[in-house]
Parts: C-alpha cells; sequence; structure tokens
C-alpha cells in the first residue's frame, strides 16, 4: 500500500512506483514531492482507485482545547462554512466583514486541536 507522510515541507511518499510530482531521494531510500503538490497527489491516487494511507495531515497535537470553552456559539452560515472548510482541512473562509470570520476560524482551530499559524493582514 502507498504510504504519504509529511517531512521538512515535503510529502514522503512510500510506494514501489514513481508517481505524478514526485522524484526519488536516494538518502531515504523513497519518493519525495514538494508539500504545495500534496492535493494533486491525492487527487490522482483517489482518480486511479490505489488504495493509500494518508498521513500528512496528522500533525502534532497539542494542549486540548475543549477546556477552553468560550461559549461561542455558530450561526447557521458558520456552522456551515466551517463544516466545508473541515471537509478538506484546508483553505480560505470568505465571508463578508462582520459576518464572524474570526468565530468561525477559532472553532476551526478547537475542532482540529493541532499548532496553528493566525495570518492577518493588517491596513496602515
Amino acid at each position: 500500500m502507498i504510504s504519504l507522510s509529511f517531512a521538512k515541507g515535503t510529502v514522503v511518499v512510500a510506494s514501489n512506483f514513481r508517481l505524478p510530482h514526485t522524484a526519488w531521494d536516494e538518502r531515504l531510500g523513497c519518493y519525495r514531492c514538494l508539500a504545495m503538490f500534496y492535493e494533486d497527489l491525492v487527487g490522482y491516487l483517489k482518480l486511479s482507485g490505489l488504495e493509500y494511507e494518508d498521513k500528512v495531515l496528522d500533525l502534532l497535537p497539542m494542549q486540548d482545547l475543549s477546556c477552553c470553552e468560550l461559549g461561542l456559539r455558530l450561526h447557521d452560515y458558520q456552522e456551515e462554512a466551517l463544516k466545508k472548510w473541515l471537509q478538506t482541512r484546508r483553505g480560505a473562509l470568505v465571508l463578508p466583514t462582520g459576518a464572524g470570520k474570526t468565530v468561525v476560524g477559532i472553532k476551526a482551530i478547537s475542532v482540529l486541536n493541532v499548532p496553528t499559524l493566525v495570518v492577518v493582514p493588517t491596513l496602515e
């Protein structure tokens, strides 16, 4: 079975044959590809019907955030946005100004319970 894992900005691909975007790594004795090709690689595996194990997004756990109950209740449209985002665990949350994007983000971080980088642009 093909196995995917993450290491130092690359996807490590344990496979007996080369897959799209991968190159053989002599040092590790396996195929690798840049992490930016992860979605393409998984899409290829799904379309090809190949059996694989995906550990790429099995990130290091952090302190359980469920103890930090903030009393946040999401509106229906926020719940829907969170549900769609959680299906792929990646992407951009696009809602109008004041619609509660920050609240949805906090809820997503709490649900995933993994280390998270939040990038916020500033206008000066």
